[in-house]
């Protein structure tokens, strides 16, 4: 599947969310806040899927910051910093990232209240801190500070209080176009998160 390029992707996150933003201006808003920790699974690949990578296991840590109207669209900020990367040649190298997501989504509630579920899209800068790629040499030199990623994901809460909630998140983010300056190249990536939020959600 090719990848979407940049300007198209942007175009589709701003028209969906003009059509939200109506709605959520008019609803009440509450806010949450929260940490979230977990794996991150990724590799890289052309466009066309002829080059490919064994997956990589890294880490992801950092915060939420969301909003939620009555008429549960959820809104959020999500810096986080993670780690990427791709197994090959017989090695293993990794780029470290501060992402910083900016999601739509909705959240529906179970029956007895005290369960929370839903999805979400968005549009994620990522901006390099390290780099630890040793093959091909001096790949790293070629890594751009920023990639795009569309990521897509799932979520579930359970209450654990008044107004606090532990959650799983799962999320796949594809790559806007490719992370390095020199060769068609994207990096994939999948994360699975624990999320522990006070709020209202």
């Amino acid at each position: 599947m090719r990848v979407l390029s940049r300007g198209a992707s942007l175009v589709i996150v701003l028209l969906a969310t003009a059509l939200v933003l109506p709605r959520a201006a008019d609803a009440q808003v509450a806010k949450y806040f929260g940490f979230v920790g977990g794996a991150t699974l990724s590799d890289l690949s052309d466009s066309y899927g002829i080059y490919n990578t064994s997956s990589k296991w890294g880490g992801n840590a950092g915060l939420v910051l969301g909003l939620r109207t009555t008429n549960r669209m959820v809104f959020s900020v999500e810096p986080a910093w993670t780690q990427m990367g791709a197994s090959f040649a017989g090695t293993t190298g990794g780029i470290d990232y501060i992402e910083v997501p900016v999601t739509v989504g909705g959240l529906g509630e179970a029956a007895n209240e005290n369960i929370r579920y839903g999805g979400y899209a968005g549009i994620t800068p990522a901006f390099k801190l390290t780099c630890s790629i040793d093959q091909p040499a001096e790949a790293c030199n070629h890594v751009k500070s920023t990639a795009w990623f569309l990521p897509v994901g799932l979520r579930i809460f359970k209450r654990t209080g008044e107004d606090a909630f532990i959650g799983l998140d799962i999320r796949y983010s594809f790559p806007l176009g490719s992370s390095f300056d020199d060769a068609d190249v994207h990096q994939r990536s999948w994360a699975f998160r624990l999320v522990f939020a006070k709020g209202d959600l």
